[in-house]
């Protein structure tokens, strides 16, 4: 056998093996968050160049279309996705997506990616200077939506189908992100810039 077909069996050999493990680890919530935190490791342990690309912004901002162009236009640098960074929050949303989410992974990857960010964020930053790009919306535009797409999160908050009281809910001061307030407590708080 050549050199050539020992090294391209060596290649599948290894795919299959990563796959293998891939599908193992999701049978279990923390192997699969174990595995998710090791590939983005090794991503992050492989790329030599300028610093991150983290485009960091409330949810239903329309964020995930701006990443994935920047991911097709080839920028030269790693992206990351995220919506929070407070650990309190992180905490709270995974304990929330691990309730409601039939299987690992899927909406969980967004919390075990912030709460990835956030490590790094803890562990310094080691003198690099990340690009932040952050997006605003609408207040209205933006919770509406927000407020549907987390539905059976506010379940409770809405009642039996009584229209009346998710009105209430929608207007309700505990439900409501404002774009301004988000940036100054999020941001700042974050600890990637100094507030």
């Amino acid at each position: 056998m050549s050199q050539f077909g020992i090294l391209n069996m060596a290649r599948r050999v290894y795919r299959f093996a990563e796959r293998t493990i891939g599908r193992l680890a999701q049978r279990n919530y923390y192997t699969a968050k174990a595995y998710y935190y090791y590939k983005l490791a090794r991503a992050d342990r492989r790329y030599k160049g300028p610093p991150p690309l983290l485009v960091y912004q409330m949810g239903k901002v329309g964020s995930k279309t701006v990443t994935e162009s920047l991911k097709m236009a080839k920028i030269g640098r790693p992206i990351y996705h995220i919506h929070l960074l407070a650990t309190e929050t992180l905490d709270e949303n995974e304990r929330k997506y691990k309730a409601f989410t039939p299987h690992v992974g899927g909406d969980l990857k967004y919390v075990w990616r912030s709460q990835y960010i956030r490590m790094r964020v803890d562990r310094g930053l080691n003198g690099e200077k990340w690009k932040i790009l952050t997006l605003v919306r609408d207040p209205v535009a933006r919770n509406l939506p927000t407020f549907f797409s987390t539905f059976e999160w506010n379940q409770d908050l809405i009642g039996n189908g009584n229209s009346s009281r998710t009105g209430m809910t929608l207007r309700s001061p505990s439900t409501k992100i404002v774009p301004r307030s988000w940036l100054s407590v999020s941001l700042k708080g974050s600890g990637m810039i100094s507030p």
